[in-house]
């Protein structure tokens, strides 16, 4: 079932789309409910779609058992998998439920057909993402940086 474009207002990657390319991405975004605990995705699954959420709080970490790292916890607003909608590749870190939490996702599948369609909203969308990995990488390069 899709979304009312009013979903996606809530997040960033959004921030500056008109109600038209709301709607336009809007028929492609399902919303998916999961409950306090349960795993959104694990490290080193495929990764096919980006994900927005729209209430609720994930908890995101690298690694197994004892060299398990938590890296951060996301709210409303917030994304993540942002590449899956451009390229095939692996999920690099673990995404989990901390609370009852509703999902929006967008499909690369779902994507790459309204792009053929309606491209303006989708470059668009794709500038944004691009944009908030930029950030993503610029808040962490300290971080990546003691690790060399």
């Amino acid at each position: 079932m899709a979304v009312a474009a009013q979903s996606l207002k809530l997040c960033s990657l959004f921030a500056g789309f008109t109600d038209t390319g709301l709607a336009i991405l809007a028929e492609v975004t399902h919303a998916r409910d999961l409950a306090a605990g349960q795993m959104l995705f694990a490290q080193g699954a495929v990764a096919d779609s980006l994900f927005l959420i729209e209430t609720g709080q994930l908890e995101i970490w690298a690694g197994e058992g004892k060299a398990a790292k938590k890296l951060c916890e996301l709210g409303p607003g917030a994304s993540l998998g942002e590449m899956a909608l451009m390229r095939p590749g692996r999920r690099a870190v673990h995404a989990r439920a901390k609370v009852a939490t509703r999902i929006l996702e967008i499909r690369r599948s779902d994507f790459n057909e309204i792009l053929k369609i309606k491209p303006q909203a989708c470059i668009k969308l794709m500038l944004s993402a691009f944009g908030a990995v930029e950030r993503r990488l610029d808040a962490t390069k300290d971080d990546l940086l003691s690790l060399v």
